[in-house]
């Protein structure tokens, strides 16, 4: 076996930690700010950290823009939810809801 096998585990637990701050902060952030600004950092912010992961030379810095990215993640999905439930009408959004269920009832048979 690797000696390196440990590093895996912990580069998805690190993001993952990092996702329950950023998620009350960026909470905080929607409720304050908008939840259209804190959708478009979110998107910045995981395109910056995207972009810079492949060129991190240690470690350690890897580590760090994995949490980073955890940061963001949560409110990458779900700012985007809020935002297209709040813009649907109440009619659409039972019809969509009411679709779902039978749609994967359906399926599981």
């Amino acid at each position: 076996m690797c000696d390196d096998a440990w590093k895996g585990p912990l580069t998805q637990a690190v993001f993952f930690i990092g996702s329950v701050p950023g998620l009350m902060a960026f909470s905080w952030i929607s409720d304050n700010v908008g939840r259209l600004p804190t959708f478009l950092i979110s998107n910045g912010v995981i395109l910056v950290t995207g972009m810079v992961l492949p060129y991190c030379t240690d470690f350690y810095s890897f580590l760090v823009v994995r949490f980073l990215m955890g940061i963001t993640y949560d409110t990458f999905f779900t700012s985007f939810f809020v935002l297209g439930v709040l813009k649907i009408s109440f009619k659409i959004l039972l019809y969509l809801i009411i679709r779902i269920c039978f749609q994967r009832s359906n399926t599981s048979l």
